[in-house]
């Protein structure tokens, strides 16, 4: 019985890891054919990628490592005071197991203004258009000092 509950936690671990693994590596490797005006925004948002990245892997590590930590708690509990807190400790599991799979969006929102804004013109596309927005020149290139999604000549970090 630990082989598999580990396994539901290890198995899914290996496949986020594999596959954001991948993701990273591709950005790490277009890092060094950055060139241009814009080279500064794309690291910057490079940047920002890996940030998202490590925050949703870290979630789902925090999310998913108590439910196996219960069930194997509630394996070995001999008494019922071990296994009256074992049952606790499920419930709270529980609620965290079912809250990684809404969590990713929740997180992106919380990092991510290209997508605060995307999501925000998705689901009110009417007051979307009547947002104001303002742009300032940088450095690099145009910046965008508010989450405008109607500025063409915006950036997203």
């Amino acid at each position: 019985m630990f082989w598999v509950t580990t396994s539901y936690f290890i198995l899914p671990l290996i496949c986020l890891n594999s596959l954001y693994g991948f993701i990273g590596r591709e950005l790490w490797r277009s890092k060094a054919r950055l060139r241009g005006p814009n080279a500064v925004l794309q690291e910057k948002g490079h940047c920002q990628t890996f940030k998202i990245l490590a925050v949703v892997v870290l979630a789902f590590v925090i999310c998913w490592l108590l439910f196996p930590t219960g069930r194997i708690i509630f394996i070995n509990s001999r008494d019922t005071r071990m296994m009256l807190f074992s049952q606790y400790f499920n419930i709270f599991a529980l609620q965290l197991f079912y809250l990684s799979t809404s969590i990713n969006p929740i997180l992106y929102n919380l990092i991510s203004k290209k997508y605060r804004a995307a999501a925000y013109k998705l689901l009110l596309p009417h007051r979307a258009a009547e947002r104001a927005f303002t742009v300032t020149k940088d450095a690099g290139g145009y910046r965008e000092t508010s989450a405008s999604t109607r500025n063409e000549f915006a950036t997203s970090f």
